[in-house]
Parts: structure tokens; C-alpha cells; sequence
């Protein structure tokens, strides 16, 4: 009945804990515009950032030139619309704990 009731309970803990794929996210992500995408001439564009240890920065920018900055503390999140011309393009995040870029197309 012992060995019965550890190994419930161990089944139980498994459960509770759930799967652990063995991935960490990144530390800069951007969410939109998705990779490869078709988009209009105003389109969204979302970010997240997060960084440990104190103050951090982050620029962000659309095919090399720079459109905004901040500084935080461990976590900086964006959303905005953006208007470009027709043809494909790219957007930079780069933050002082990492960097992601995104190229899309814009219709």
C-alpha cells in the first residue's frame, strides 16, 4: 500500500509540473510583423524585451534608421502602427541583452 500511495503521488507531481520543453525565449522578440508576411501600408508592429539586472536600453528602427528608444527595468513591451512604401523591409530591435530582426513585405 506504501509503494501504492508514493507512486500516486509521484504521477501527481508530474501532472501538477506539467512539461518542461527545455526552451528558453529569447530575450528580444518581435510578435509582428510575422516573418515573410504580406502586410498593408499601415501595419502593426509589436516587440517585447526583457532583460535582467537593472536598467537596460533598447532602439528600434525600420530598414537601418532608428524611430524610437527607451530605458527599463527588466521588461519593455511595444505596440504601434507604422506606414512604409510598398516593397519588402525590415525591422530592427536591438537591446543591450540581445537583438531580433524581422523581414516582411509590405503590399
Amino acid at each position: 500500500m506504501k509503494n501504492l500511495l508514493g507512486g500516486a503521488f509521484l504521477v501527481a507531481s508530474i501532472a501538477v509540473a506539467g512539461s518542461s520543453s527545455g526552451t528558453v525565449p529569447p530575450n528580444v522578440h518581435i510578435a509582428y510583423p510575422i516573418p515573410g508576411s504580406p502586410n498593408s501600408n499601415y501595419f502593426k508592429v509589436s516587440f517585447t524585451v526583457t532583460c535582467q539586472g537593472g536598467q537596460n536600453g533598447v532602439k528600434w528602427g525600420f530598414d537601418g534608421s532608428s524611430v524610437g528608444s527607451a530605458t527599463f527595468y527588466d521588461n519593455f513591451n511595444s505596440q504601434f502602427l507604422h506606414k512604409l512604401p510598398t516593397g519588402w523591409h525590415t525591422v530592427d530591435v536591438s537591446a543591450s541583452c540581445g537583438q531580433d530582426q524581422v523581414r516582411f513585405f509590405v503590399n
